[in-house]
C-alpha cells in the first residue's frame, strides 16, 4: 500500500487566499519560506506545491523536495513550506504559483488522475539578486539614494549600499530595472564593476573587496535609468 490512500471527500472545497515569499528578496541557493493562507471546508489532507517562474513567463522552477503532505483545519489559517532557489537561475523577478492537490500517485507531479483543489498566481512576488548582492530590507524605498561606504577609509573591504524605488520601474519591462555600480581609481579608470543586473525595488548592499588594489582614492559609481550618483572612498594600507 502506498504511504498514503487518497481519496476525494464530496463537498469539500479549498481556497488559496494569498501567496507570498519570506522574505520578497533573495539569491541563488538560498532558501525561503512560502507562506499561504487556505480556507477549506472541511479538514483534509492536501499536497503543498510551489513553483516559480520569470515574471510574465510559463517557465516554472518547482522544488519537489519541499513539497509537502499538510492536514488544511476546516476554516481559515496560514500554513508555511520552504523553498530552495536554484543555484542556476538568473537574477530578476519572479510569478509565484501554489497548488493544493490530492497527489494519488504520491509523485508530487500534477498529473492524470489527481484532483487540484487550488491554485493561485502572485505576480512578481520574488526578486532575485545575484551572490553578494543583499537585499538587506523589504521596504521599498521612495527615492533613488547611494549611500557613503563603511568603513571609510578601510582596509581590505568595505561595504556600499544603494536604494531603488518604483520610480521609472515602468521602463524596465518584467525583468525590473538595470543597475550598475561600478569602481574608478583617481585617474577615471574603471577598475572593477560590482554591479550590472536586473534588480527590483529595494535596499541593498555589496562588498567592495580592496586586497588586490593599492593606497588611495577611488570613485564608486552608481546608474540606474535617469538616476547617476558618484561617491568618494579611500583604501589605506
Amino acid at each position: 500500500m502506498p504511504p498514503y490512500n487518497w481519496s476525494v471527500v464530496p463537498g469539500i472545497t479549498g481556497t488559496i487566499n494569498s501567496s507570498s515569499c519570506v522574505p520578497a528578496a533573495s539569491n541563488p541557493c538560498s532558501t525561503i519560506t512560502i507562506t499561504n493562507n487556505v480556507t477549506v471546508t472541511n479538514t483534509v489532507s492536501l499536497m503543498l506545491g510551489t513553483s516559480i517562474a520569470p515574471a510574465g513567463t510559463t517557465n516554472w522552477i518547482s522544488d519537489p523536495a519541499h513539497d509537502i503532505i499538510l492536514t488544511f483545519a476546516q476554516g481559515t489559517g496560514n500554513y508555511n513550506r520552504q523553498f530552495t532557489v536554484p543555484c542556476t537561475v538568473q537574477p530578476g523577478v519572479y510569478d509565484l504559483l501554489t497548488a493544493v492537490w490530492y497527489d494519488k500517485d504520491n509523485n508530487n507531479l500534477i498529473n492524470q488522475g489527481d484532483f487540484v483543489v487550488s491554485s493561485k498566481l502572485t505576480p512578481g512576488a520574488l526578486s532575485i539578486s545575484p551572490i553578494g548582492i543583499q537585499p538587506i530590507s523589504n521596504e521599498i524605498p521612495k527615492y533613488y539614494k547611494l549611500y557613503q561606504n563603511y568603513p571609510n577609509p578601510f582596509n581590505p573591504s568595505t561595504m556600499i549600499k544603494f536604494d531603488i524605488p518604483t520610480a521609472n520601474l515602468i521602463l524596465s519591462g518584467e525583468k525590473g530595472l538595470n543597475i550598475t555600480l561600478k569602481v574608478y581609481d583617481i585617474n577615471g579608470r574603471e577598475v572593477k564593476e560590482l554591479v550590472n543586473e536586473y534588480l527590483s525595488p529595494g535596499i541593498y548592499e555589496i562588498e567592495f573587496d580592496g586586497s588586490n588594489y593599492s593606497s588611495g582614492i577611488y570613485f564608486y559609481m552608481i546608474q540606474a535609468a535617469d538616476f547617476i550618483d558618484t561617491k568618494r572612498m579611500i583604501i589605506v594600507k
